[in-house]
């Protein structure tokens, strides 16, 4: 099974704020080890519009990620665990696309919500599945956020998102949905106001040991 993972975490270097970000590809065998094909990292220094939260985003960003958006409720709205033809395995079949688009969609949406530590990951799974794409980010030490992208079995379209303590935290607080149906408008402010509510104060911050 492929695995795919991105990373971003800022941090000082030499007294100076940087971010880093690593891209790996790796193949998971039946015992769960994880074999390292690929990784490609950048390290560059932090300017004032890669950190904080409600900085303003520019039309280009806003407009991209309201296409990635409308692109991944058409691609839900599809049966993406087709399993006869080459729809799945095909180089460019809907699977493939909504596993890519999705991905790009979450990096970009990790960076816009200003979080200091945050990593990608997509799961392709089997045949009959959509696979599932998995953005974990903190803003703050104890406060950070889950959100899952992936097709439902059922015919209710929802994604997963909820408050993590930790980037180990995969269990967190309560299950919260966003409609599918919601992606249609790529209405990306309000995706973001309503994710962003979910971020504690620091007062209410608590710490697991």
């Amino acid at each position: 099974m492929k695995i795919y993972e991105f990373t971003r975490s800022i941090h000082e270097i030499n007294g100076v704020k940087r971010i880093s970000e690593y891209a790996y590809s790796g193949v998971m065998d039946s015992d769960g080890e994880i074999r390292l094909s690929r990784c490609v990292g950048h390290i560059y220094p932090v300017k004032a519009t890669n950190i904080g939260i409600g900085e303003e985003l520019t039309d280009m960003s806003i407009k991209s990620q309201q296409a990635n958006m409308k692109a991944i409720y058409s691609l839900v709205s599809r049966n993406l665990g087709y399993i006869h033809g080459n729809s799945e395995s095909g180089p460019n079949g809907a699977k493939k696309q909504f596993l890519t688009k999705s991905a790009s969609f979450l990096r970009a949406l990790g960076k816009d919500l200003g979080f200091t530590d945050m990593k990608v990951s997509t799961n392709p799974g089997g045949i009959a599945v959509s696979g599932e794409i998995t953005l974990m980010g903190m803003w703050s030490e104890g406060n950070g956020l889950y959100l899952q992208i992936f097709q439902s079995v059922t015919r209710r379209q929802e994604f997963l998102y909820r408050h993590i303590s930790g980037m180990k935290d995969y269990t967190g607080g309560a299950n919260q949905w966003i409609t599918c149906s919601s992606f249609v408008d790529g209405d990306y402010e309000k995706l973001m106001k309503t994710l962003l509510a979910l971020r504690k104060p620091t007062g209410e911050i608590r710490h697991v040991a």
